[in-house]
């Protein structure tokens, strides 16, 4: 099937149909969020919390950046005694407004349910910070110390327990804005995995559509613009390997105007997060094969008993010159050997991708590299 040529002036004019039509789905989304948000109210405040937790539910999957939903949503689930749903939800909200008192007192409640008295005197010694007259404040405060002392939890238990569980976002940090879920059918397609170019980088999208076999979804390796299309996050910090051969768009033009990324010391931080997933990717690869060598050393011991009372073989070469050769040739294909049958540059460029090289795709994903 051939692709549609468009001129610089009907790509343009496409893409800000995208846009228009993306935007419209979000107010429509809104819209019928808000009616769906009265009905939950509505259930809890009849002490329905099993209901209003359903209302809610529904109407985070239209509004996932509607920070006040999703307190109500953390409420909701502490009300059904889901105490980890509730920490889940108040994150979330905290994460895009990290000065919200209600968030944070949700959530000291719900960590203090599940008897993680020292986080939870973080998050209610910060509302304390932000309103000192907070109702419910006080009793919440006396309840954790209660706890903190019926326990009798020394520094380093204390420590070690806030290490073990996310504290963020600070206080005095700027919260995250969320992409809305304005998504059309298409563009929720995850296919087999791997990032479809059409869609993401043709004006005029991808034709198969529906019937498409690789994914129009975003990933943890790209943001969504204005458009729908799925932006390239190396791109973004400028460190993208691919250039034309990427699967993902680089068009700047139609992002959100308030991201991450117009933030120089926003951009820092994402720096380090992307580095810091290259280095566990690495560790994680090289433990793997680590294991994977152990393995095969242990059945080589084995075959060296068996050969060690062999006088030759067939082709009059010895045993023992047999095996320095396989040695050899082992240590030439050793990194493939250690990357399950990769090169270094084929590493690196799965990486790239969010791919590790035992990943049951990673071939395909290498191949589409190469040739798509």
């Amino acid at each position: 099937m051939s692709t549609i040529e468009l001129t610089p002036e009907e790509a343009r004019e496409r893409l800000v149909l995208k846009a228009k039509e993306r935007k419209e789905r979000i107010e429509a989304n809104h819209e019928k969020a808000s009616g769906i948000i009265q009905s939950g109210d509505e259930s809890f405040n009849k002490g329905n919390f099993t209901e209003a937790l359903e209302f809610y539910s529904q109407a985070v999957q239209l509004w996932n950046t509607n920070v006040h939903l999703l307190v109500k949503l953390a409420t909701a689930h502490a009300k059904c005694k889901q105490f980890k749903e509730a920490v889940t939800a108040a994150t979330r909200a905290l994460y895009m407004d990290p000065s919200n008192p209600d968030a944070r007192f949700q959530r000291g409640l719900a960590r203090l349910e599940l008897h993680k008295a020292g986080l939870a005197l973080i998050d209610l010694e910060t509302v304390l910070e932000i309103n000192p007259t907070y109702p419910g404040l006080t009793s919440a405060l006396e309840r954790v110390k209660k706890q903190l002392n019926s326990r009798k939890m020394k520094k380093k238990t204390r420590a070690k327990e806030i290490d073990e569980e996310l504290m963020g976002p600070l206080l005095e940090e700027d919260g995250i804005e969320e992409a809305d879920l304005s998504d059309s059918e298409e563009s929720k397609m995850v296919g087999n995995g791997i990032p479809c170019r059409h869609y993401n980088k043709k004006p005029a999208g991808c034709r198969e559509g529906l019937n498409c076999k690789w994914m129009h979804a975003p990933d943890e390796t790209s943001v969504r613009d204005t458009t729908g299309r799925n932006v390239c996050i190396y791109h973004l910090l400028d460190s993208c390997q691919f250039g034309e051969k990427c699967f993902y768009s680089h068009d700047k033009e139609w992002l959100p105007p308030n991201g991450w990324w117009t933030d120089p010391y926003k951009i820092a931080v994402m720096e380090e997060i992307v580095d810091m997933a290259r280095m566990k990717a690495r560790i994680q690869q090289h433990n793997f094969q680590r294991s994977k060598r152990e393995n095969r050393y242990s059945q080589r011991s084995r075959g060296r008993k068996n050969l060690h009372t062999a006088a030759s073989s067939s082709s009059g070469v010895p045993a023992w010159m047999m095996m320095s050769m396989d040695a050899y040739d082992n240590d030439l294909n050793d990194f493939r050997m250690q990357h399950c049958g990769f090169s270094q540059g084929d590493v690196e460029e799965l990486m790239c991708q969010g791919v590790k090289p035992w990943d049951d795709d990673a071939w395909d994903v290498l191949h589409a590299l190469s040739s798509y």
